[in-house]
């Protein structure tokens, strides 16, 4: 991977058994970092450092005729992860992201804080009835002791 934090993301979703694939396309003029596949089809993922990188990656995605969720993410070591893309009648909308254990399917799931609170796994949706809370910051330490560098 091009840095030690898109391999700590790697290794988050490993922990969170998110099916991902690195660098997967080729879109216009854009490569994003990750694409999950979860129960939505796709979320593509955007690994940033610093939360002043989020408008130029934002702007990026919406410009690369992806068509569906995306997140940009920066640390996960806070409930705010990012943001997330959510399209309305073709118009994109970014809200800030979190994580949440799914009542309905038990995995953890990402969602918007202000718009939609649907699982991504499974699709449970209408309301917060199946949202419960997440502390990911467990799963953010040790997928940044996996990919920590040791000399040999």
């Amino acid at each position: 991977m091009r840095s030690r934090h898109e391999a700590r993301w790697a290794a988050f979703f490993d922990e969170l058994r998110w099916t991902w694939a690195y660098e997967p396309i080729d879109l216009l003029g854009y490569i994003p970092d990750f694409l999950l596949d979860v129960q939505a089809g796709h979320l593509l993922v955007e690994v940033k450092p610093l939360l002043d990188d989020m408008a130029l990656a934002q702007s990026k995605i919406e410009c690369s005729g992806w068509p569906y969720e995306a997140l940009v993410v920066v640390d996960a070591a806070t409930p705010l992860i990012g943001t997330i893309l959510e399209w309305e009648n073709g118009e994109p909308l970014w809200s800030d992201a979190t994580l949440f254990e799914c009542l309905s399917c038990t995995r953890s799931s990402v969602r918007s804080v202000e718009r939609s609170w649907r699982c991504r796994m499974c699709g449970a949706g209408g309301g917060n009835g199946h949202v419960g809370e997440f502390r990911q910051r467990r799963a953010w330490d040790r997928a940044g002791n996996r990919v920590q560098w040791r000399p040999e």
